[in-house]
């Protein structure tokens, strides 16, 4: 599995984070992520799976079958709609 430094690390969330993924559109993002994923998994055999959901998931095998660990993150973005943006510059959200 290639080991990632910092910078590489900075790299990877600068690029989600710039990808646009409001909330039911986010199927770019997504496919982003499995890129990256592809990339530091690319030295070994291991599968990237999909569930009906659209969520990315892989099964690393351990030494025990007694424990296992999930690592689990929303894709998409927490939206809101502004209704007014007041003089002193701070913004107005709508409560629904």
């Amino acid at each position: 599995m290639k080991t990632l430094d910092k910078k590489e690390i900075f790299r990877i969330i600068k690029t989600f984070s710039s990808a646009r993924a409001p909330s039911g559109l986010e199927k770019a993002r997504g496919e982003l992520f499995k890129k990256e994923l592809e990339k530091i998994l690319a030295d070994r055999r291991i599968e990237i799976n999909t569930d009906s959901l659209s969520n990315y998931y892989v099964k690393f095998t351990g030494k025990s079958n007694k424990k296992a660990i999930a690592i689990l993150a929303h894709i998409d973005e927490i939206g809101g709609t502004i209704r007014k943006i007041k003089k002193n510059g701070t913004l107005e959200f709508s409560r629904r």
